[in-house]
């Protein structure tokens, strides 16, 4: 079932955000793992700059994809 999630904020720094929420992320071969103070998450990294998050939920699995979006700020000046 389609929803909406909150954006996933990767941060050059290698930090994340995601509503309010910070921590810390990396690499680990096909894997993006991210790391808070309480939790340790990880996503497949899936053709496409996409992630894929699995996760019990229930009696079943939930899933959510995340995809990369490149925001085109266009020319900025001040006039």
């Amino acid at each position: 079932m389609p929803c909406r999630s909150a954006p996933l904020v990767l941060k050059g720094d290698g930090r994340y955000e995601i509503r309010g929420r910070e921590g810390e992320y990396f690499t680990k071969g096909s894997w993006l793992v991210l790391t808070d103070q309480q939790k340790r998450k990880r996503a497949k990294i899936v053709p496409g700059h996409k992630l894929l998050f699995r996760y019990q939920c229930g009696k079943g699995m939930c899933e959510v994809q995340f995809e990369r979006r490149i925001v085109d700020l266009g020319v900025l000046g001040l006039s």
